[in-house]
C-alpha cells in the first residue's frame, strides 16, 4: 500500500520539494516506510510497557453495522492483559511520535506543526480503514472461495 500511496503523492507532487521522478518517488516511499516503522515500533514498545495488545481482534459476527461500528471503535482502544478494553495510548503515542520524528526530514514548507497534525489525522484515518478491511476480509475471501 505504501508504494501506491507514494505513487499518488508523486503524481500530486506532495511535498512539492520532491520532484515527479523516480528519485522523488523513492523519497516519498522511504519517508512513508520510516514513519510506519517508527509508528509500529513505538506502538508495540509502549504497548508492551503498559501491558496492552495493539493488534486488531476481529469481531467476525453480527450485523454489518455492528461490525463496522466495532472496527471504527477498535481504532481507539486496545485490550490489556486481563482482556479489558483500555484507551489506545500506545497507538496514539506511535502516530504522534513517528510524525514528530520524521518531520525532521521533511522538506521546508512541509514540516510545520500543522503538517504533523495533518499527517497524524491521515494516519488515524488509515488505521480506521485498515480495521474495517481486516474485519470483513475473511468474509470476502470466503465468498471468493479462497
Amino acid at each position: 500500500m505504501g508504494s501506491l500511496t507514494s505513487g499518488i503523492q508523486t503524481w500530486r507532487r506532495r511535498p512539492e520539494a520532491w520532484d515527479r521522478t523516480w528519485e522523488g518517488f523513492g523519497q516519498r516511499f522511504g519517508m512513508r516506510m520510516t514513519r510506519s516503522i517508527l509508528s509500529n515500533g513505538i506502538d508495540f514498545g509502549v504497548g508492551a510497557a503498559l501491558g496492552t495488545d495493539p493488534r486488531y481482534r476481529p469481531k467476525g459476527q453480527g450485523s454489518f453495522g455492528s461490525r463496522v461500528k466495532y472496527a471504527l471503535g477498535a481504532s481507539f482502544y486496545h485490550y490489556d492483559r486481563a482482556g479489558s478494553r483500555v484507551p489506545a495510548l500506545s497507538r496514539f503515542a506511535g502516530i504522534a511520535g513517528s510524525n514528530i520524528i520524521s518531520n525532521q526530514w521533511m522538506p521546508e514548507g512541509d514540516n510545520t506543526r500543522w503538517d504533523v497534525a495533518r499527517r497524524c489525522g491521515q494516519q488515524v484515518g488509515w488505521n480506521i480503514g485498515w480495521n474495517v478491511l481486516k474485519e470483513f476480509l475473511p468474509d470476502i475471501k470466503r465468498k471468493l472461495g479462497r
